[in-house]
């Protein structure tokens, strides 16, 4: 029942030691809820886009991942 389907995150980020995650919902209007913990699965180069203030060490470090078609 917490699973959002169907939705596009635009941001992670901390927010009074919870984690708010902002999305566009099924309907095309951005959404944030507030949850204790969350599970992210992205390729890097979208995780550093979506993660806001990543130290410029782990930055650099997905920066210089390449990613290849299969």
């Amino acid at each position: 029942s917490h699973l959002r389907a169907n939705t596009a995150v635009t941001e992670v980020s901390l927010k009074n030691n919870k984690v708010k995650v902002t999305y566009i919902n099924q309907e095309g209007q951005a959404e944030a809820i507030l949850a204790k913990k969350v599970i992210f699965c992205a390729p890097k180069f979208i995780a550093s886009k979506i993660i806001p203030n990543l130290s410029e060490e782990r930055l650099a470090a997905m920066k210089k991942i390449e990613y290849r078609s299969f």
